[in-house]
């Protein structure tokens, strides 16, 4: 009778012992886009219905950071119009990652990216002056 208590008496601590909290898992494509995004030197970094349009947004940054897993992600902007708010949350729009959603709502849809090298799209549709246009945006950025 000893004996079994002792053995239930094991597996009742090895049990107890495994109860802790599950780690938070890492968004590694999170992790991959934190720093800060430029429009290249050479021009051609944002494109609207195929007409260059980033004279209109010269100093141009887009800063993407999340925490060391990925996760609370945020961004900010630099020199954006009225094209994106100057800061704000973000997340991805589905579990494929393909796509992000800012906190303002817009939608921006990945067609590429590398380590140095970040292509999107998005529609916009509350254009101006200052914010470029409405239409169908291409923006090809690069990271510093």
């Amino acid at each position: 009778m000893m004996k079994h208590s002792i053995i239930v008496l094991i597996g009742l601590v090895m049990l107890s012992a495994c109860g802790g909290s599950d780690p938070i898992p890492v968004d590694e494509e999170a992790l991959a886009l934190n720093g800060d995004w430029y429009l290249p030197a050479a021009g051609g970094g944002i494109i609207v219905d195929g007409v260059d349009r980033s004279l209109n947004f010269v100093g141009f940054k887009i800063s993407l950071d999340s925490d060391t897993n990925g996760q609370d992600k945020i961004y900010r902007t630099t020199n954006a119009g009225d094209l994106f708010s100057a800061s704000g949350t973000w997340d991805w729009d589905s579990e494929n990652k393909n796509s992000l959603v800012l906190s303002e709502g817009k939608t921006l849809n990945i067609q590429s990216q590398s380590s140095s090298r970040l292509v999107f799209t998005f529609t916009y549709t509350d254009g101006g002056v200052r914010s470029g246009i409405s239409g169908n945006y291409t923006l090809t950025l690069e990271k510093e």
